[in-house]
C-alpha cells in the first residue's frame, strides 16, 4: 500500500513537471498570455518591467513607451539566455522579436507630422517624448501562427493595451484602469488607424495647412498648436498657455514702457542703461518662468498645478487688460478699454454661473 502511494505521488509530481514545461514551450489561450505578462520569473520576468515603465517611481507616469517583445522558442524557457538558438527536427530555430509602441493618445502616434515637428509648432505643449521609456518583455511563442500573423497581432495589441491594469493589479484586473488610446505595431508613426482614427491623419494635415496659411501671425499658428496640446495633456498644456500669455504680457509691457520713456534713441547714460536691463529684466523673467513649470511639474500634484495656472492666468490677464485700458484712455482713446471691459465682464459672468451650478450639484 506504500508502495502503491508512493507510486502516485511520484506520478503527480512528473504530471506537474510535464504541464509546467509544456506551459513554458507555447502560448495558446489569452489566460497564458495574462501568466506570463504578470509573472515576476526570469527569464519571463515581466511585470516588474512593466511596472517601471508605465509608473516609475520617481517620475511622472509614461505618455509613450516604445516596446520590444521578444518571443522564445521551445527550450529556452528553461534559462535566462534570449539569444540562444535551438535545433528542433534538424534546423535551427531562433527568437523571434516585434515591436509595439504604446500611447496615451493617437495623436502622438498619427502619421505624416514627426513628434519633433508637433513640439516645435505647440511651443512644446505637445511634448510626450519628456515622458517617453521603454520596455522588454519576455514571452513564449504560440502554439500556432506567427506574432505577426493577424490573429496573434491582434492579441499582443489587445494585452499590451492593458500595461497600465497590470502593473496596478496583477491579480485582479481593472480595465477601467487604462488610458492608452493607441497600441501600434513598430517602433515609428503608424501608417493608418481603424474606425474613426483614422481621422487624425487628415486633422494632423488640415490643422498643419491651417497653420502655416496663417504663418503670417505667428501667434494664431502657435495658438492652434497649443489648444491642440491642452485637448490631449490638459495639465501641462494649460502651464504652457499661462507661460506664453506671461511672456507675451511682460515682453509688450516692457516694450511699451521703453518707448513710451525714450520715443527716440538718445546719446543719453539714461538711454544705454535702461536698453541693457530691460533686455535683461525679460530673460530673467523668462527664467523664472520656467524655473516654476520645472518645479510645478516635478514636486506638485496636478489639482494644485491646475490652481495655480488659473489663478496665474487671471492676474496676468487682468493686469494686461487694466493696462492697456490705461493706455488708451490716457491716450484720447476708448474703443479698445470698452470693449475688454464687456469681455472681462462676460468672463466674470461666466465663472460665476460655473460657480453656481457647481454649488447646485
Amino acid at each position: 500500500m506504500e508502495m502503491a502511494s508512493s507510486g502516485y505521488i511520484k506520478l503527480m509530481f512528473i504530471m506537474v513537471l510535464h504541464s509546467k514545461s509544456v506551459l513554458a514551450t507555447c502560448m495558446e489561450r489569452d489566460d497564458q498570455v495574462q501568466r506570463y505578462l504578470i509573472s515576476s520569473e526570469p527569464p519571463y520576468d515581466n511585470y516588474y518591467n512593466i511596472s517601471k515603465a508605465v509608473y516609475p517611481s520617481v517620475a511622472l507616469p509614461s505618455l509613450l513607451i516604445d516596446i520590444t517583445v521578444t518571443f522564445l522558442t521551445s527550450g529556452n524557457g528553461s534559462t535566462t539566455s534570449l539569444n540562444i538558438n535551438v535545433k528542433q527536427n534538424g534546423s535551427t530555430a531562433a527568437n523571434i522579436t516585434r515591436k509595439y509602441k504604446w500611447s496615451v493618445s493617437c495623436l502622438y502616434v498619427s502619421g505624416g507630422i514627426s513628434l519633433s515637428a508637433m513640439n516645435i509648432f505647440s511651443l512644446w505643449a505637445i511634448w510626450p517624448n519628456r515622458r517617453e521609456r521603454k520596455l522588454h518583455i519576455t514571452l513564449p511563442q504560440f502554439c500556432s501562427g506567427s506574432p505577426s500573423d493577424f490573429p496573434q497581432n491582434e492579441t499582443m495589441i489587445y494585452f499590451l493595451s492593458t500595461l497600465q491594469d497590470i502593473a496596478v493589479g496583477p491579480s485582479l484586473p481593472d480595465p477601467r484602469i487604462n488610458t492608452a488610446e493607441c497600441v501600434i505595431t513598430g517602433h515609428n508613426k503608424a501608417s493608418s488607424f481603424s474606425g474613426s482614427k483614422q481621422l487624425l491623419h487628415g486633422v494632423c494635415w488640415s490643422l498643419l495647412f491651417i497653420s502655416l496659411v496663417m504663418t503670417i501671425f505667428m501667434a494664431c499658428h502657435h495658438l492652434l498648436w497649443i489648444l491642440l496640446g491642452i485637448i490631449t495633456e490638459p495639465f501641462w498644456g494649460i502651464t504652457v498657455l499661462v507661460t506664453v500669455v506671461s511672456v507675451s504680457a511682460a515682453f509688450y509691457f516692457l516694450v511699451c514702457e521703453f518707448r513710451k520713456a525714450f520715443p527716440s534713441p538718445e546719446c543719453s547714460l539714461e538711454f544705454v542703461m535702461c536698453a541693457i536691463l530691460i533686455p535683461g529684466g525679460f530673460v530673467a523673467f523668462v527664467l523664472l518662468m520656467l524655473v516654476l513649470n520645472v518645479v510645478a511639474q516635478v514636486f506638485l500634484s496636478e489639482s494644485l498645478i491646475s490652481t495655480i495656472v488659473q489663478n496665474g492666468l487671471v492676474l496676468v490677464v487682468t493686469y494686461w487688460f487694466g493696462y492697456v485700458s490705461k493706455r488708451d484712455v490716457e491716450g484720447g482713446g476708448g474703443d479698445t478699454a470698452a470693449v475688454l471691459q464687456q469681455l472681462w465682464l462676460w468672463l466674470q459672468q461666466q465663472q460665476e454661473e460655473e460657480e453656481e451650478q457647481e454649488e447646485g450639484v
